[in-house]
């Protein structure tokens, strides 16, 4: 009987040490994961910039619209993906975030991000990059993509990344000036630009491109009465426009008044060279003389 009792508290005892131990064993490996993960695991920010051999049409301020989501997409050096449209929000102090933070795992290799807004007007592909189908003219948003390549190297926790965003439109501003004589009124009333490209395809790679199959038609650039004070008259901010270079149109539908007649809706039009690039804030230059002919330049280089 004692030796089946000693049998028994043995046998109890070498449970018990070994439940102890399993239950310690697995306490480490627990503490062990969670230690990998706060050390192999990388959470990424976004500070967007526009880069600074670009302007904005309505303002000369750089930097990237304060409350704009842009959209993500992710390869590793393999090519795989990581992210596939992901989108990241503004949360203060100039930076971006997607929901829910975004994890990488630290596997000391490249990650290539590429960013695009408005996040809604955008696409990808991986051969063509950053896509935009079918922008009109007319809708007069300002389109930007940016590519950045991140070293997932050992660090800190949080890693800022900057992404440079250009702009995949251009941006035109128009002066106009009356050299009519001082005893004339000259009010405007509307300006046209036609035989101009307003509809197309954008996409970044290889390099940054609009497609040559493109819609022509018109563009009413203003729409208004202003009377053309002396100097430089400015009929409203710059608009976006698609990149091309064309031998293009501009109207101008006015009203003359002479202090012994007044004449109505005339039409003033005169072809000229238009070269608008991407990124790039081109002004035209619109003068108007007495035998209501006008002529156009190009601002600068």
């Amino acid at each position: 009987n004692r030796n089946r009792d000693f049998v028994k508290f043995m046998r109890n005892g070498v449970l018990k040490i070994f439940a102890a131990l399993f239950g310690l064993g697995m306490l480490v490996s627990c503490a062990n994961n969670k230690l990998t993960t706060e050390i192999d695991t990388l959470e990424i920010v976004f500070r967007p910039i526009v880069s600074p051999n670009t302007k904005l049409a309505y303002s000369d301020d750089k930097s990237f619209p304060a409350t704009l989501p842009f959209r993500l997409w992710a390869f590793d050096s393999a090519g795989e993906s990581l992210l596939d449209g992901v989108d990241a929000y503004p949360v203060g102090d100039g930076l971006w975030k997607v929901a829910g933070d975004l994890l990488c795992s630290r596997k000391d290799e490249e990650l290539t991000i590429y960013a695009a807004a408005p996040s809604e007007r955008m696409d990808f592909d991986k051969e063509k990059g950053v896509l935009v189908k079918g922008y009109s003219m007319g809708e007069d948003v300002d389109l930007f993509y940016s590519t950045a390549v991140l070293a997932t190297e050992k660090g800190s926790a949080v890693m800022e990344l900057p992404l440079s965003f250009q702009h995949a439109l251009a941006s035109l501003r128009i002066l106009v000036t009356n050299n009519l004589s001082t005893t004339s009124t000259l009010t405007v009333k509307e300006l046209i630009l036609s035989d101009i490209v307003t509809e197309s395809d954008f996409s970044s790679l290889p390099a940054p491109r609009w497609s040559a199959g493109s819609q022509s038609g018109e563009l009413v650039f203003w729409k208004g009465e202003t009377i053309l004070s002396d100097g430089e008259n400015e009929l409203e901010p710059a608009q976006f426009l698609i990149p091309q270079s064309t031998y293009a149109k501009c109207t101008l539908v006015c009203d003359v008044e002479t202090g012994t007649s007044v004449l109505r809706d005339q039409v003033l039009s005169a072809n000229f060279a238009l070269n608008l690039r991407s990124g790039k804030y081109t002004t035209y230059r619109v003068s108007i003389y007495g035998d209501l002919s006008i002529k156009i330049e190009k601002d600068g280089i």
